[in-house]
């Protein structure tokens, strides 16, 4: 008995679309992020500092003071690395790193090590202004350093007030350099003076003054915003005939 096809109601395939946003883990699978600058941070009045770049904020700090007493620096005073050159002729102020290590996560003043921050953590999640439809995940890590500024110069007396000078002129500019974005900074000791020979029967005084700098490493990550389409098909019943 063949089947009576004219019984049945028509059917009409419909489809239902569903988008749904798939949001990825950066820090568990961070393949296909893209790095941009670390100039995003909403917590600080300007974005976060690591230590290469509170050497350079000092820097603007030292060139300030210098320019109300009618100085130069470069000129009249020398910023530099490690020592001073041999053929030096101003006085110079040299910065080395003398320690650095993941920062504390407890209370307390400083170098408390009781429980440090060993890995970057998540610090904030937004829209990248600059690429539309992708977040800007920031990660980040602070760190604990102890940095080492040297006054160099030829005599006792010199060196002594440059010291002074530099201790003077670091506290009164604390508040540019945490402006700056450098999360904690002071003074922590003086170390003992020493002489350098430089040879040729030219020796130099040096005055070390150790400071405590707290500073954030910031990592962005870019991605896009993955969408997933879901295309469910269903089948529905159309009645075609009058009711």
């Amino acid at each position: 008995m063949a089947l009576r096809t004219d019984l049945l109601p028509e059917l009409t395939p419909t489809q239902t679309v569903i988008v749904e946003s798939v949001v990825k883990d950066p820090l568990a699978n961070p393949r296909g992020a893209v790095l941009r600058g670390s100039d995003a941070r909403t917590r600080q009045p300007t974005s976060a500092k690591d230590i290469g770049e509170f050497v350079g904020i000092v820097q603007k700090a030292l060139k300030d003071k210098l320019e109300d007493e009618g100085l130069v620096i470069g000129k009249d005073l020398i910023f530099t690395e490690e020592y001073p050159p041999k053929d030096i002729e101003s006085e110079t102020i040299t910065y080395r790193l003398l320690s650095r290590d993941p920062a504390s996560m407890s209370g307390g003043r400083h170098l408390n090590q009781e429980r440090q921050e060993w890995k970057p953590h998540l610090r904030e999640i937004s829209d990248d202004p600059n690429h539309p439809g992708y977040r800007l995940t920031t990660i980040g890590q602070k760190f604990e350093n102890q940095i080492v500024f040297t006054c160099w110069a030829k005599s006792n007396k010199t060196a002594n007030t440059r010291a002074i000078w530099l201790e003077d002129t670091l506290k009164a500019y604390t508040w540019f350099i945490k402006y700056e974005g450098v999360d904690e900074f002071y003074f922590l000791r003086r170390e003992p003076d020493f002489l350098l020979d430089m040879g040729q029967a030219n020796f130099l005084q040096g005055r070390p003054l150790v400071y405590y700098v707290r500073t954030e490493r910031l990592t962005h990550l870019s991605e896009p915003t993955v969408r997933r389409i879901i295309l469910q098909y269903s089948v529905g019943v159309t009645d075609t005939q009058g009711g």
